[in-house]
């Protein structure tokens, strides 16, 4: 009878040693087939053929401002016009690098260099025009400095002028491609109607900025810092 017991209660523990045995087993081959997968992935991701592009950060800490004087200078970011004529300007603009609302009267050069001289890092100019057509054309157009902004297309004309050049000057033009470098500035910009004005039906977006590297531009081309300023000339 003891026999029979003690056989009974072996052939009892025999499933419960099967039981964890096998859960022991499946648990190996969770882990076994998991390890390689993860493992592989990140291998996967490591061995890319292009590298992923780092995160754009605007390290360019140049503000930027369009103003008018009236007694003093005046930020603006509208202005509105009853007419156009051909070659003779929309408007004037002074450009400063501030963006605070109003700025004591002075000369143009010298406000320029009080603002210019509280930056230590070298920085670059571009201007931006923009406008839809009558054929519903979303024309965008950047210039880094002078290039061939002064005329695009025949829409418009665009001046860049340079008062710090021409300091001692009692007049001066304004500043062609063949003049612009490293160390122009931009100081003033005049905008004029070209021979093809009447086809702009929008209003136009003028903007100027600063930039310190190319990486500061999209794939595209088109300016993604947040050094700028832009006016809205609305025509009514």
């Amino acid at each position: 009878m003891k026999k029979i017991v003690k056989l009974l209660t072996v052939l009892s523990l025999i499933p419960m040693l099967c039981g964890c045995d096998i859960v022991d087993k499946v648990n190996n081959i969770l882990k076994k087939d998991n390890e390689p997968v993860i493992k592989d992935n990140i291998k996967e991701i490591e061995e890319l053929p292009y590298p992923r592009e780092p995160e754009y950060k605007d390290e360019n800490p140049v503000k930027v401002g369009i103003y008018k004087y009236n007694g003093s200078w005046d930020k603006v970011s509208e202005y509105t016009y009853s007419s156009w004529t051909r070659f003779q300007p929309i408007i004037q603009y002074n450009v400063f690098l501030t963006d605070i609302d109003h700025i004591n009267g002075g000369s143009t050069a010298n406000t320029f260099d009080s603002y210019k001289n509280k930056y230590s890092t070298p920085f670059k100019y571009g201007v931006n025009i923009a406008f839809t057509n009558d054929k519903g054309e979303y024309i965008s157009f950047n210039s880094k400095g002078v290039e061939n902004v002064l005329e695009y297309n025949g829409y418009l004309l665009i001046y860049l002028y340079d008062a710090v050049k021409h300091r001692y000057d009692s007049w001066y033009s304004h500043t062609t491609a063949s003049e612009w470098n490293d160390s122009s500035n931009i100081t003033s910009i005049k905008v004029c109607p070209g021979d093809r004005y009447e086809q702009i039906t929008s209003d136009i977006e003028v903007t100027v900025f600063t930039y310190d590297s190319d990486d500061d531009f999209d794939k595209d081309g088109n300016y993604r810092g947040n050094s700028k300023h832009t006016v809205t000339l609305k025509k009514v």
